[in-house]
């Protein structure tokens, strides 16, 4: 399942008493929650990629783990500058 999809369930069901389930909805009623779930994924996806964001702790993870493995110590001093880099990048993309 997409996530826009995902996120418009949510908040179907979190605005709904209905029993009717969202995929046999109205094409509307669908619509109007695709539209709001497309508003929210921008910061969604913003909150992952923040400093203490799952994506970062990742990407962090990965170039200690490389750096490391081929005798050089990364430290957070001097590994900032990198996974800066990185997630600017990713956010370019």
């Amino acid at each position: 399942m997409r996530l826009k999809e995902i996120i418009a369930e949510w908040y179907y069901l979190k605005d709904s008493s209905n029993s009717v389930p969202f995929a046999k909805q109205d094409s509307n009623v669908r619509d109007f929650y695709h539209k709001i779930a497309g508003g929210e994924i921008p910061s969604l996806v913003s909150s992952y990629f923040s400093n203490r964001g799952v994506v970062t702790k990742i990407i962090r993870g990965c170039i200690q783990g490389f750096v490391n493995a081929h005798g050089v110590q990364l430290t957070k001093e001097n590994s900032e500058s990198l996974v800066k880099r990185i997630i600017s990048q990713i956010r370019n993309q």
